[in-house]
């Protein structure tokens, strides 16, 4: 049995300054640091988020 989700909130939500705070710019900064030490042969990133890390 499969369920459908409904978003909790709109993409535009994402692109806006009150998101993209310097504090979720070090959040972004220390994911792809952490990503890039594993040196992973694929990623998977789930959710739309800002498509800031891809």
């Amino acid at each position: 049995m499969s369920e459908i989700y409904e978003p909790q909130v709109g993409v535009e939500t994402y692109k806006s300054k009150k998101y993209n705070t310097s504090s979720r710019w070090w959040s972004h900064a220390l994911v792809i640091k952490e990503v890039l030490e594993m040196n992973p042969k694929t990623i998977l990133e789930v959710g739309p988020g800002n498509m800031i890390v891809l």
